[in-house]
């Protein structure tokens, strides 16, 4: 309960306390552990602390943050600062995890799959154009079986008002379930302290340098001798050195994730968004004056111009005018730094999807209601229904005219900003019901196939972005979610 976010310590403690005034000696050992914090809510301010003491104890967790000095712009404080920035190394957070027990370990690291499944899962990702020159490829002394691939991942976070944070983490590809026990943050940075572009670029590159550095432990299974400055390690550190890590078990770069702006500002990538040459693996333009209308990205026929113009991982770093800090990273490739499926898709292409189709039905006549309030008012209240007795939880929206742009009529209706990525997840999976409903009573209008089959891609879309679905169209992983679509 506390780990998942739903209780807090202090609601644990004194439920648990008033457990063992009940049950007295008959407590379990555990609910009375959880009741002694803070001396028995004498000093209830010491809970939280006595909670984190108590579980390094009892798992004896012996991990510690590897320190590195950087330049920053601290808050209120003139010029740039040497501030201490922390760091949990991958390699060593994966050995504390090795040592922890068999269920954190499924949980956090193999997701349950066996070292046959494993196996299967890199004998497959070897096929592919990211992965066919891997370095865990043709290091011999790696056991497929025992080769965990870890994707990374940037974003910024709230954890106060107004104080925004760059959090960078990690996560083994076959976890699924609670974040505390799947995804690890390896540095957390103030958005604040980074306004300068040479600042930020500086801090990207350190993260980089140090978390390259740990995952050539982690892929050759052996604790380092040097840092990633080559200095020499002391302490604990240093008396590990030649250590085996995790217990025999190898750590492999799969690729990065984070949406537009944190790829372009972690890869520095001068084809983006923000360009009118808008695709790093790709000559793909935004029509503009200066431009090549037959390269427009709009253009998806498979004869496209831009289509021609792909770009290989090798003709990528020969074309770019600035490189990546990660590709020194053993394994990256430019096609491994993955799309964003929350905005591209949720907070995207399926806002607009649902609202056109939505607009569809209801003009066309297909959703009974004497006037467009009164249909969108039944589209809501069936999904609320179906959902409900699908199982499918989440926040539902009353669709209006207003909300998903159908008033006044516009040739782009989209989903306003009131929906958010969950809830969008949700309903793509009710719309393509209704849809395969719609088409079952209206068989002569075939663009109803199309928009079921529009709206299963969209559910799938991640699944296929991550790459966990091989060319053949065959699932490596079995993602209950791609199958419940």
């Amino acid at each position: 309960m506390i780990g998942s976010g739903r209780a807090s310590v202090a609601a644990a403690a004194d439920l648990s306390r008033a457990f063992v005034e009940d049950m007295g000696d008959s407590a379990p050992s555990s609910v009375y552990a959880l009741a002694s914090l803070g001396s028995f809510g004498a000093h209830t301010q010491n809970q939280e602390r006595d909670l984190h003491k108590w579980v390094r104890q009892l798992y004896n967790i012996n991990l510690s943050t590897f320190d590195v000095q950087c330049d920053m712009q601290v808050d209120n404080m003139p010029g740039l600062q040497k501030v201490t920035i922390p760091f949990l190394l991958p390699h060593e957070l994966f050995d504390v995890l090795a040592g922890v027990g068999k269920l954190q370990w499924s949980l956090s690291v193999t997701g349950g799959r066996s070292g046959p499944e494993i196996r299967q899962f890199w004998e497959h990702l070897f096929k592919q154009e990211e992965w066919e020159n891997h370095p865990a490829r043709f290091l011999r002394y790696i056991q497929r079986d025992r080769l965990i691939p870890v994707a990374f991942h940037i974003d910024g976070v709230e954890f106060y008002a107004n104080t925004e944070h760059y959090v960078w983490s990690l996560q083994s590809v076959f976890t699924t379930g609670e974040v505390w026990d799947v995804k690890f943050p390896i540095c957390i940075v103030p958005h604040s302290w980074m306004n300068k572009k040479s600042v930020k670029e500086a801090m990207h590159s350190t993260v980089a340098r140090v978390t390259t550095w740990s995952m050539r432990c982690a892929l050759k299974g052996k604790a380092p001798e040097r840092g990633p400055y080559g200095e020499v390690l002391h302490g604990t550190r240093g008396e590990q050195a030649g250590k085996t890590l995790a217990s025999g078990y190898h750590f492999a770069y799969f690729g990065f994730k984070a949406d537009a702006k944190a790829r372009k500002e972690c890869h520095r990538f001068d084809r983006t968004y923000g360009h009118n040459k808008i695709c790093e693996c790709c000559f793909a333009e935004r029509p503009n004056k200066d431009g090549d209308p037959l390269l427009t990205f709009k253009n998806f026929y498979p004869n496209a111009a831009h289509m021609m113009t792909e770009l290989s991982h090798s003709e990528y770093l020969q074309s770019s005018a600035t490189h990546s800090p990660w590709e020194n990273m053993p394994g990256f490739h430019v096609k491994s730094c993955f799309r964003d499926p929350m905005h591209t898709i949720f907070l995207g292409t399926a806002k607009e999807i649902t609202a056109s189709c939505l607009g569809y039905w209801c003009r066309n006549g297909y959703i009974l209601g004497n006037d467009l309030h009164e249909q969108l008012r039944a589209i809501s209240r069936k999904q609320k229904e179906d959902c409900k007795a699908a199982g499918l939880h989440g926040t539902f929206k009353t669709y209006t005219p207003s909300n998903t742009g159908l008033d006044p009529a516009n040739q782009f209706p989209e989903l306003g900003s009131g929906f958010k990525a969950a809830s969008v997840k949700t309903s793509l999976w009710f719309h393509a019901k209704l849809a395969g409903e719609i088409y079952a009573e209206n068989p002569e209008d075939t663009w109803f196939g199309w928009q079921q089959k529009t709206f299963r891609n969209a559910i799938s879309c991640h699944f296929v972005q991550f790459c966990l679905v091989n060319r053949e169209g065959v699932s490596a992983i079995d993602c209950p979610a791609q199958t419940s679509g």
